[in-house]
């Protein structure tokens, strides 16, 4: 696993607060746009 729980949350929370896309988001943290939709999800 790449990222800690926390950090997956995080992500998850900036993707959700329109800090960033879930695109700009994958490849800032090189994840799928698939990935941080789903680390979007768990927020």
């Amino acid at each position: 696993m790449k990222y800690t729980k926390e950090q997956r949350l995080d992500i998850g929370r900036r993707i959700y607060n329109g800090e960033i896309t879930r695109y700009q988001a994958a490849e800032e943290y090189d994840i799928s746009d698939q990935t941080a939709r789903d680390y979007m999800n768990i927020t």
